[in-house]
């Protein structure tokens, strides 16, 4: 699906491509790759936790508490 630019699940507002690898690499061109709405990237590598990537200008348009710093 990345090479047709897709995305593997739809959660408004969220678009959220899933990875599984051994490594990790290309976090910015995965992010990059995924189109419509606000783009997530979880990833795992093998026997590790789910992480969940995003930018941080739409990270702050969701978390009520980043708009309210002083």
């Amino acid at each position: 699906q990345e090479r047709d630019g897709g995305h593997d699940i739809d959660c408004p507002p969220f678009v959220i491509e899933v990875k599984r690898r051994a490594r990790i690499a290309k976090l910015y061109e995965w992010v990059d790759g995924v189109r419509g709405g606000i783009p997530v990237v979880a990833l795992r590598s093998d026997r590790e936790d789910w992480l969940v990537i995003m930018r941080m200008s739409d990270w702050t348009k969701i978390a009520p508490i980043a708009g309210n710093r002083d």
